[in-house]
């Protein structure tokens, strides 16, 4: 994409609980041969504190064309209402 953005997602985790996501790849274009990161933004979006969010693994297809990323940096982190996180993977594309 031209922007980065991957994909954008509401998640409800139970009751009212809700987190909103969305993924993003820095450089916007990826390119076979750079590196990139690719960042979950995690927002809050409920009225009640969010404990341990984490996030998996991106997965990848086809995964031969990646190195194995790092976990995600923060994991995991308490989330008030409105309070947003990043997690990053740095990955090389082959």
């Amino acid at each position: 994409s031209t922007i980065g953005t991957v994909h954008k997602q509401e998640l409800t985790v139970g009751g009212n609980n809700n987190l909103r996501a969305e993924l993003f790849t820095i450089p916007p274009d990826v390119r076979i041969g750079e590196n990139i990161t690719i960042a979950l933004h995690v927002t809050n979006i409920g009225n009640v504190k969010m404990l341990n969010v984490t996030a998996g693994t991106p997965i990848i297809i086809p995964s031969t064309c990646v190195g194995v990323p790092l976990p995600p940096n923060p994991t995991p982190v308490d989330l008030k209402p409105s309070e947003s996180v990043f997690f990053n993977w740095e990955f090389t594309l082959s």
